[in-house]
């Protein structure tokens, strides 16, 4: 599974990467929460399978390898059933805000997007490699101690030190290859999301009855996952992979809030009530509620 590259969408992001993204605090801090719990868990002891020193945890006292390891299980099916929890409320919201193999698409489109030469180009790829640094070392603390990284013996720091490069390389496969295409086939969560989607929920909502919009496109280009965010509440067929077809396009929307953006940049000369697409609570792309207008434009 290749994912085709999306011309638009790059030129698109490359437009809006001087400007300060009023999204992309709000996207650090949520992505800080999914690294706070991956880091918090192990290094507390709240649940931790040590293959290096054998010093398991469940509940932050020692136990057997055996229990620690059925933990582990139970830990990360915790955190999974969390995100469909959250689904309730706010759709695939996590998948744009919350979830590190997002995140690491969109630094490989960084990359992408930046000049071919220059700084920019090199911050990216450093940006990059170290969130997928970050990642994998908060994935291995989950099996390991972390005193192999740092003063561990040479056989298993070595052997820790290159499954943490294998990772950081894998991160980069992702977001090379697969990138968007993973979220929108092949995700297990994401089929989930796609199927179990409130008919109301916290999402992108298009005012149609405003006629402010000035039919640019730029929402559809810019899309990852190759939705129209203005008709959300159609149905999505022939899609591939392990979605399901048949489902309104607002069940596979991510809300990364992309298109959001890139509308508001366009029309950034306009007031704050004639941009016409804006997250809030809608039932399947139809507003339910008005906006609150104080909201000063990026510019």
């Amino acid at each position: 599974m290749i994912a085709k590259r999306q011309p638009a969408r790059l030129r698109l992001r490359r437009k809006l990467a001087p400007l300060a993204d009023r999204y992309s605090l709000r996207r650090a801090l949520t992505l800080s929460i999914t690294f706070g719990i991956l880091y918090a868990v192990p290094l507390s002891g709240l649940i931790r399978f040590d293959a290096y020193d054998g010093n398991h945890s469940v509940l932050f006292e020692p136990t057997s390898a055996v229990r620690a390891l059925s933990a582990v299980v139970v830990g990360f099916l915790v955190l999974v059933i969390a995100t469909f929890a959250f689904n309730v409320v706010g759709g695939r919201l996590f998948c744009g805000w919350g979830c590190p193999a997002a995140q690491i698409s969109r630094f490989c489109e960084d990359v992408e997007s930046a000049q071919t030469r220059g700084t920019q180009r090199v911050r990216s790829i450093l940006n990059g490699g170290l969130f997928g640094a970050a990642l994998s070392v908060s994935l291995m603390l989950w099996w390991t101690s972390p005193r192999v990284f740092v003063g561990g013996d040479l056989v298993p720091t070595t052997i820790a030190m290159a499954t943490l490069l294998l990772l950081v390389g894998l991160s980069f496969v992702h977001g090379r290859i697969w990138r968007w295409d993973f979220c929108r086939k092949a995700c297990p969560i994401g089929l989930y999301y796609s199927v179990v989607s409130p008919s109301t929920s916290y999402g992108i909502v298009f005012e149609r009855d405003a006629a402010t919009c000035i039919d640019c496109n730029a929402c559809t280009a810019i899309c990852p996952v190759d939705l129209q965010p203005r008709e959300l509440e159609l149905p999505l067929h022939d899609i591939g992979g392990l979605a399901l077809g048949g489902l309104p396009s607002d069940n596979h929307c991510i809300r990364c809030g992309d298109c959001v953006t890139i509308c508001e940049f366009i029309l950034r000369d306009r007031p704050r009530q004639e941009v016409p697409i804006h997250f809030g609570i809608g039932v399947k792309g139809r507003p339910l509620r008005p906006r609150k207008e104080n909201y000063e434009p990026t510019r």
